[in-house]
């Protein structure tokens, strides 16, 4: 029997209950259109394609849209069995950032400052050379062991390149970030910076590893993740919080802020914010991986207050209230 005749039956044996039950005439059966049937080769998840939004004007696929430009020229930066021979670090930790004239590239083995054609300005193929040339060098550099997971990023409202990494890993005497500022306002990291080296724990009971980099308009932060020699798992979350304006005129200012959780503590990535606005800089955190296997769930923090006193919040997106991060405390002071 076919389902339009099911359905006809179906409508009339609920037209005439209803006369029975309540004395009332029904309006005539709408007709129901033919139904897809699904089978197990048929799509298994349906989507109401009349929820989902429209894509922008000018992305791209559609009538009448366009795609994106293609880039009107490329080149390599730092290759490692060429420009850095025979200095083969594994893994090498890329990392790299564009300003309005330069690219700057940093590895675990070197450093590159080239033109936005890829000429070569400035090149290395140790890590720890970059941090010790005489335009770069920390006042306390001291003595480094080994140094590892670079990060940089460009500051177009101050027209500044920061730049970060860690030393001496393994070593909770002596572990260390390194941070530094180009000295002036200029498209081009090579007249001058102003650096630091800063002991990760004054206690010297862990060392730092897999380091994060952000700013906004008041500070630069940079989050690490607390090792133990010996104990397996991040122990907590360290986050450096330097007073923006302060480093870019040669301060040593530098604020501690601490989430000691052992079981949620790690990787909370600050934002590279590009509102100037802001008064407070967020972090987002990956807080559970493949929850059940069926996708993560994410933590989502901020750093607010005063410039010289900032805080750690836990936003809890329910009801967007700021809560204290439990067990979190600070430490401010100079290196």
């Amino acid at each position: 029997m076919r389902i339009s005749n099911l359905f006809a039956i179906g409508n009339l044996i609920s037209q005439v209950c209803c006369n029975l039950t309540y004395g009332q005439t029904n309006p005539p059966p709408i007709t129901v259109p033919a139904r897809k049937i699904f089978t197990n080769d048929s799509v298994k998840i349906m989507v109401d394609a009349s929820m989902r939004p429209g894509s922008p004007a000018g992305t791209g696929g559609g009538a009448g849209e366009t795609s994106s430009p293609a880039a009107t020229t490329q080149f390599t930066a730092i290759v490692t069995d060429t420009d850095l021979q025979p200095l083969l670090i594994a893994p090498p930790d890329t990392m790299g950032t564009v300003g309005r004239s330069s690219v700057l590239s940093m590895l675990n083995q070197g450093a590159m400052i080239q033109s936005k054609n890829g000429d070569i300005v400035y090149s290395t193929n140790s890590l720890i050379g970059f941090w010790a040339h005489p335009n770069i060098a920390a006042s306390n550099l001291g003595t480094v062991n080994n140094a590892f997971d670079p990060r940089t990023t460009y500051d177009p409202f101050h027209d500044r390149w920061i730049a970060t990494c860690l030393v001496d890993a393994t070593f909770t005497n002596t572990c260390g970030i390194l941070i530094g500022v180009s000295l002036s306002a200029n498209p081009h990291p090579t007249n001058g910076w102003h650096s630091l080296r800063v002991a990760v724990d004054t206690n010297q009971f862990y060392w730092l590893d897999q380091p994060t980099l952000g700013f906004n308009k008041d500070w630069i932060v940079v989050q690490g993740n607390m090792q133990a020699n010996g104990v397996s798992g991040v122990q907590a979350s360290y986050f450096f919080v330097f007073n923006k304006t302060n480093l870019y005129a040669r301060g040593t200012n530098v604020v501690r802020l601490f989430h000691n959780d052992a079981e949620r503590a790690g990787n909370e990535r600050p934002a590279l914010t590009y509102d100037n606005s802001l008064d407070e800089l967020y972090l987002i955190q990956n807080a559970d991986g493949n929850y059940n296997n069926v996708g993560g769930r994410l933590r989502l923090f901020s750093i607010s207050g005063a410039v010289d006193d900032p805080k750690l919040n836990y936003l809890e997106s329910s009801n967007a209230v700021y809560i204290n991060v439990a067990n979190s405390t600070s430490e401010s002071g100079q290196i």
